[in-house]
């Protein structure tokens, strides 16, 4: 009977292992038609994980944390939490470097992301609860630490995958698609939340946290419907070698050494394309952190915008995003990338300029053409900045060096929201002593055209005119 019952657990654990094997190890595309699948499939995957950062960002994250009571000062620091994962990015990026398959790395960082579904199903519990609050900033933590560590493997492995010609044209048809979900997902528990919010707004985060644990599977299974165009050795006769053959050759090659992370950081710092990427990443970095977590909450709280209004006004300008999206990406290719991202920055200048002026009054106005403004940028920033970092950072240390530009952003990232909450309490005070009738947000506002301006001069004069290292 025992005997019966270990030979069932081996032929189990066989089929599993192959399984395993099969789908994971053994990905490599053998034609065409298994490229443009996985093509496909990321273009699914990255619709479902950037959804993901939406439903769990911005004002449905704000709102969350207003109901668990948090402060303005505390969702600022919740939100920055996202910046402070990315050191692990960087450490895990020297081991992922030395990785001959990815796959299976990348698979699993994605089942981190369900932190962020289960933060919403907090509010079931005590919502002044001191550890109720800090498990929503863990999880929180969590979800993004599986973003981060996931990000730069992923974006390696896609490009790997694209003609240098196409990939603008693909990563803004990509982002397109990604804007036709994010909008139908938006508004659909943006008029969930509306509905429960008079009734039993519990239930509304539940729903939210529901609907993120089916994009975190989505998520999941569109990356292991991936192929990977990476191989392990091969054997005399031109075939990948796995398991006890792979271990075999393995230990029987050379070992080359690897560079150390102290290493590979300098030696990517004394690179001045490297540098100027970095720069770019910073800049960028300074205006998204410095008014995200603030103007969140600024159109519930302090303009009293219905979850409906904001959804609907964004899907309206998100349905220009798409029809604009693959046509600026193909003017891209034409003429290059940094002349179209100036202009994209332009956009995202005026988005600010127009919150910097919102308020109470005239908000059903300037925040629908903030929003409009901001999804006409859009259509190109995320493309043109992700295209720029394949142009400029070197293709063999692409993985490292991804995830250096992540690790310096996000840190700095995390020390803008700190600064930006002590502008906000600067601005509050200033206000209030001088009786000036504005709020503190629209003072970070204007600060953000300030940088944003900068960003625009810098690319013009430092990022335009550089060409692809081939």
């Amino acid at each position: 009977m025992s005997q019966s019952r270990v030979t069932l657990t081996k032929i189990v654990k066989g089929y599993i292992g192959g399984k395993f094997r099969r789908i994971y190890l053994m990905a490599y595309p053998e034609n065409d038609r298994e490229v443009n699948m996985s093509l496909n499939m990321y273009k699914y995957s990255e619709a479902a994980s950037i959804t993901m950062t939406q439903l769990a960002g911005g004002t449905f994250l704000a709102s969350l944390l207003l109901r668990l009571n948090f402060q303005e000062e505390g969702i600022a620091v919740v939100f920055g939490l996202s910046n402070i994962a990315s050191v692990l990015q960087l450490f895990t990026a020297v081991w992922v470097q030395k990785m001959l398959k990815r796959k299976p790395f990348v698979c699993g960082s994605v089942l981190l992301k369900s932190g962020l579904a289960l933060m919403f199903f907090l509010p079931l519990f005590l919502r002044g609860n001191t550890h109720v609050r800090l498990i929503a900033a863990g999880l929180y933590l969590l979800g993004y630490i599986g973003i981060q560590i996931g990000n730069s493997p992923a974006k390696d492995w896609v490009v790997s995958m694209v003609p240098d010609g196409k990939r603008g044209y693909y990563f803004a048809k990509t982002d397109a698609f990604s804007v036709g979900v994010i909008t139908i997902s938006t508004i659909g528990m943006g008029l969930v939340m509306d509905f429960f919010q008079t009734r039993n707004e519990t239930m509304g985060f539940v729903t939210v946290g529901f609907a993120l644990l089916v994009l975190v599977m989505l998520n999941f299974i569109a990356f292991s419907r991936m192929k990977e165009k990476r191989i392990t050795r091969l054997d005399t006769i031109g075939r990948e070698m796995h398991g006890r053959m792979l271990k075999r050759q393995l230990k029987e090659e050379e070992i080359v050494e690897t560079l150390s992370l102290f290493k590979e950081m300098k030696l990517a710092l004394s690179n001045n394309r490297f540098r100027r990427e970095l720069m770019l990443s910073l800049l960028f970095t300074t205006g998204f952190q410095m008014g995200l977590p603030f103007n969140a909450s600024y159109q519930i709280k302090e303009l009293s915008l219905s979850f409906s209004f904001i959804m609907i006004t964004g899907a309206c300008a998100n349905g220009i995003r798409i029809f604009i999206s693959p046509r600026i990406g193909r003017l891209a290719d034409k003429i290059g990338t940094g002349k179209v991202l100036k202009f994209a920055f332009v956009g995202l200048m005026m988005h600010h300029v127009l919150m910097s002026f919102a308020n109470e009054n005239n908000g059903q106005i300037m925040i629908p053409a903030a929003i409009l403004s901001a999804a006409l940028a859009w259509s190109f920033v995320g493309t043109g900045l992700l295209n720029l970092q394949f142009d400029l950072l070197d293709e063999k240390k692409m993985t490292i060096q991804l995830s250096l530009v992540s690790l310096f952003s996000s840190v700095w990232g995390y020390v803008t929201i700190l600064l930006s909450t002590g502008l906000f309490s600067m601005f509050e005070r200033l206000f209030d002593a001088h009786n000036i009738n504005l709020y503190p947000q629209q003072g970070l506002n204007a600060v953000n055209v300030i940088v944003y301006l900068l960003t625009i001069i810098y690319i013009h004069y430092r990022i335009q005119t550089l060409k692809r290292v081939k």
